[in-house]
């Protein structure tokens, strides 16, 4: 929640040319609230305003509060002040409570300032109004009080807390381990990780959830997650039930991309396509700082689809679980190198062995690496032509493989529409933690 204070020797707000609130020496404050904004966030930052020093006392030092100069107080209503202005040239409101809630939590704040303040005036919450004032000084300050932001990693074996300030510093970090094909056992140790951390840290926070797989829009029932066991449930719905609160969910591929977009490898980037290359392989599309998910929930499943520019030994490509052949993944995971590695061979080698073979001049596996690196580079190209991002990171555990950040963008110029390539391909910055703190900026 959000304060602009500004301290007045008058001030009013009209309402189709009519004075709606009117006050005389005091405080006008402009009220935005958030969408992760609660009660306890209205009465932090009321504590806050009443208690700020502005006022001059006797010898001209700002040392007293309006409480101490028994001051009016001015509340209107701005959901602008809730704008994300860090990228771009054009605010975006997402982080703006769903009017709602913000005309809810704008009606209690006015409550608890009446029963603090012996005159409390206010504007009209979602009416056109104009504010006029005179501003004693000038004083003005920015008072807010956000809260902690909690991600939540679910993953088929481990389930990952992590607590953020609002400039991303950790504040705490738990790991457990997932229950065994038990959908709602695996609610219930969510919500006590919740709990627990809240109870530790001593503050109520918002709660992001990273899964495996993403919501659908016509079901709202998650779908595509390769933990079979959370396929067809309605996981948002029975989060919040369970917790009282919004809970925000995306798939950990659009998280770690959103991790690495806000504060990390890609931090200030405006388009990035954040790739997870591990087990399986997935991706998420981050513009401007915000998630993009598509009409369908699936932007960014890159994954699956075909492995492009194929050769005529790679037709029609390995079985992929989900019922296609020659999907990307099956070509770029780390257990598809190692089938692969294993047909052209006959040799059975996990995807870390190949790659420290070839560092150890193997010509098999530095040949298997070559051939991963030219599907990357392609597979890569495919994206940079229909997406054409700034930066692409890497993560999972072959992001580890040090040479792809030179050798993969000395070869998707090849397939790439363009004269030149200036898109930048990273490692990136927060590794295995890059996926739960993305849940918790969503």
């Amino acid at each position: 929640m959000i304060g602009l204070i500004q301290r007045v020797s008058e001030a009013s707000v009209k309402v189709e040319g009519r004075i709606v609130g009117q006050i005389a020496r005091g405080l006008l404050v402009l009220v935005g609230v958030e969408k992760h904004d609660d009660q306890a966030n209205a009465q932090r930052l009321l504590e806050r305003l009443l208690g700020y020093r502005v006022f001059p006392d006797e010898s001209g030092k700002m040392n007293l509060s309006l409480a101490d100069i028994g001051g009016d107080l001015l509340l209107v209503p701005q959901f602008t002040l809730a704008a994300d202005t860090r990228k771009g040239t054009r605010p975006s409101f997402s982080s703006a409570a769903a009017p709602e809630l913000g005309a809810e939590l704008f009606e209690y704040f006015v409550a608890a300032a009446r029963e603090r303040c012996a005159r409390v005036e206010t504007g009209v919450f979602g009416a056109d109004m104009k504010v006029s004032l005179v501003n004693d000084g000038p004083v003005t300050f920015c008072a807010g009080w956000k809260a902690m932001r909690l991600g939540v990693d679910l993953g088929g074996t481990k389930i990952e807390i992590v607590a953020l300030d609002d400039a991303g510093k950790q504040l705490l970090r738990r790991r457990v381990v997932t229950p065994k094909d038990n959908y709602h056992k695996t609610l219930q140790v969510i919500a006590a990780l919740v709990h627990a951390a809240e109870a530790e840290l001593g503050q109520h926070g918002s709660l992001g959830i990273g899964t495996p797989g993403s919501l659908s829009r016509a079901t709202g029932r998650l779908k595509n997650s390769n933990s079979v066991v959370f396929n067809g449930q309605p996981i948002q719905q029975d989060l919040e039930a369970l917790l009282q609160r919004p809970v925000q969910i995306s798939n950990n591929a659009n998280c770690f991309a959103l991790s690495e977009a806000v504060d990390g490898a890609a931090a200030g980037a405006e388009v990035v396509f954040g790739v997870i290359l591990g087990t399986g392989v997935g991706a998420g599309i981050v513009v401007n700082g915000h998630v993009l998910t598509g009409p369908n929930g699936i932007a960014g499943e890159w994954g699956h689809n075909p492995l492009p520019w194929p050769e005529a030994h790679e037709l029609p490509g390995p079985s992929c679980y989900c019922g296609k052949q020659g999907c990307v993944e099956t070509f770029l995971s780390g257990s598809g190198m190692a089938k692969l590695h294993q047909m052209e061979t006959g040799i059975s080698l996990g995807a870390e062995e190949i790659v420290a073979r070839a560092e150890q001049g193997d010509t098999t596996c530095e040949s298997s690496l070559q051939t991963f690196e030219n599907r990357l580079a392609r597979s890569l190209a495919h994206v940079i032509n229909i997406l054409d991002p700034d930066v692409i990171v890497l993560g999972g555990g072959m992001s580890n493989i040090e040479r792809l950040y030179a050798n993969v963008p000395a070869q998707w110029g090849r397939w790439v529409f363009s004269d030149r390539v200036d898109t930048k391909l990273v490692k990136n910055q927060y590794g295995d933690s890059s996926g739960v703190r993305g849940a918790a900026w969503l």
